[in-house]
């Protein structure tokens, strides 16, 4: 017999028993519930079976064979195999339905749960915003991104089931603007959870004749993509841009030049004015508000040109004149509809409630994004001081360089 025999049995047996030991609580997760440390919402789960009709004994936080059975009463109730995992997502699911339930003095039953489970992925009615909608594999499965003041909260899972996947976070840590440029307009909000995010984004080839929007979750880990769902085209619903209104209202604003969130700057006065009866442009005129832009800098006067000049195309957007818009626009635009394409043609032909809410919601600013000229409403418009070509100084006024509307006429 080798020399080592008896302890290579004694090592061997030793790993055994750690094996079956330590992976027991893996064990009970796959037949019914995934571990939790947190004996508090172990038992706040057992009070939600319980509260539902799924009998799972007294809650004492240990997962024994009656809560595994009321777990299958549960998967039951909600028309599934009644031996599936519930994933964390799920148990936080249910809690907050029961705590929901018993604030409001429901009764609690199967058809009860039911009922919160076929609202699962809606946004709720008080101070939230959809921002994100889609079905993917032909409508079995549903994502949805709802957006409050500062924050957005993401969940993915099949329809009429509890959801697979709930993450909330600050949103001005997970969005990043369009920034009005290039073929593709792109937006995206990207949830992280530990070491894997998902990111769900929209994407509009701008030179595609059917305009059609593209949208879906790519799941990314160490910065390579891992999996991808596509949504179904006929069910997206995107308003993504919407973020930045959001985060707006608590303050915060998007520096194009540092590429991060920050606090607002409204200097000036202009805010007071955008809701009339004297409107920015009117009241800026008047000497009632000076700009933000810098005094006595070498480029002061360009500066104040600028942001004059965008007041003035915000009145016209206010005001929905078309053709005084239009005759803003000295050259070909590098995007947007062309001059000889509006006969006939109204402003709301060509622009939304949501695009001129945008446009007018938003300071103008006294500063160009590099060499791309000046932007309105985070890139909607753009405009730059006519150069003639061969000249470095001399100048032929302000004009509209770039057009992206947002309907097709």
């Amino acid at each position: 017999m080798p020399k080592n025999y008896c302890s290579n049995v004694t090592w061997l047996l030793t790993k055994f028993f750690k094996v079956m030991v330590l992976g027991l609580p893996l064990l009970l997760a796959q037949t019914g519930l995934a571990a939790d440390k947190d004996a508090d919402n172990r038992v706040t789960f057992q009070e939600a079976l319980n509260y539902f009709g799924f009998q799972a004994g007294a809650p004492d936080g240990v997962w024994g064979r009656r809560t595994r059975e009321a777990i299958g009463a549960l998967n039951t109730c909600l028309g599934q195999n009644k031996e599936i995992t519930l994933t964390p997502s799920a148990q936080a699911f249910l809690i907050e339905s029961y705590q929901i339930a018993k604030a409001q003095q429901l009764d609690g039953s199967c058809a009860a749960l039911l009922s919160f489970v076929a609202s699962a992925y809606q946004c709720p009615a008080a101070h939230w915003t959809e921002l994100f909608q889609c079905t993917f594999e032909k409508g079995t499965k549903i994502a949805t991104v709802c957006g409050a003041q500062g924050k957005a909260r993401y969940r993915f899972g099949r329809k009429s089931k509890l959801p697979d996947l709930i993450l909330q976070s600050n949103l001005k840590d997970i969005y990043v603007p369009w920034m009005g440029v290039g073929r593709y307009m792109s937006e995206n909000i990207t949830f992280a959870d530990k070491d894997v995010s998902y990111r769900v984004y929209t994407s509009l080839d701008r030179l595609s004749e059917d305009l059609e929007l593209q949208a879906g979750i790519d799941v990314i880990v160490s910065n390579r993509i891992i999996a991808s769902l596509t949504c179904d085209i006929e069910s997206i619903r995107s308003g993504i841009s919407e973020a930045s209104n959001l985060l707006e209202m608590v303050g915060s604003c998007w520096d194009y030049y540092d590429e991060r969130w920050g606090t607002c700057q409204k200097e000036g006065g202009w805010s007071r004015y955008v809701d009339g009866p004297v409107f920015p442009y009117e009241a800026y005129q008047l000497g009632e508000f000076f700009s933000p832009c810098e005094k006595g800098s070498e480029d002061s006067a360009l500066q104040e040109e600028a942001y004059a000049f965008g007041l003035y195309l915000q009145e016209l957007v206010r005001s929905r004149d078309l053709e005084s818009l239009y005759d803003n626009v000295k050259l070909p635009l590098i995007n947007g509809p062309a001059k000889k394409t509006l006969t006939d043609r109204e402003f709301d032909d060509l622009f939304s409630r949501n695009w001129s809410n945008t446009i007018l919601s938003i300071e103008p600013d006294c500063s160009p994004v590099g060499v791309k000229g000046y932007m309105l409403g985070r890139g909607l418009i753009w405009f730059d001081k006519n150069r003639p070509i061969g000249s470095k100084n001399s100048t032929e006024g302000w004009t509209i360089i770039s057009i992206n509307n947002d309907l097709s006429p």
